[in-house]
């Protein structure tokens, strides 16, 4: 019986510490409708040697049709904890899109480099569960939008 009961509670939290981690946060909640809207978008250029980057930025008003859109594109992406978020980790590690993407409204901030992870508020999640598809997805989607 005791077997049971050990078994149970070992299963059992197993699976609330997956459902922690796998569980979908939604950007839509991060993205304030009555906020300006800011984005900046920042290409790397040069050598690892030299580097250099070049940043454009946009402002949107919180009614306006390009705010609207980010706030859309980014409804249509999800976003889940990692072990780093709970460290404080406020790094990204790496660049797979050769540019930084980064939004901010109200009190809230949104970096994403194309690898997968995505630093919200300042702390590591992940975008996507399998590889960086869905964060270079959400990014070009984006960078379209701001003719880039």
């Amino acid at each position: 019986m005791r077997r049971k009961i050990i078994f149970s509670m070992l299963t059992l939290a197993a699976v609330a510490v997956t459902a922690l981690f796998l569980w979908p946060l939604p950007f839509s909640g991060l993205l304030a409708g009555d906020a300006q809207l800011l984005a900046a978008r920042t290409q790397l250029r040069g050598t690892p040697d030299t580097p250099t980057h070049s940043t454009a930025d946009y402002r949107f008003a919180p009614d306006s049709p390009e705010a609207a859109r980010i706030r859309q594109i980014c409804a249509g992406y999800s976003f889940h904890r990692v072990p780093r978020t709970f460290f404080g980790d406020g790094a990204l590690r790496g660049n797979d899109a050769g540019y930084w993407l980064h939004l901010w409204t109200g009190d809230h901030s949104i970096s994403c480099g194309g690898t997968g992870e995505v630093l919200v508020d300042g702390r590591v999640y992940r975008i996507g569960y399998w590889g960086n598809g869905a964060s270079l997805a959400m990014m070009r989607e984006i960078s379209a939008l701001l003719g880039d």
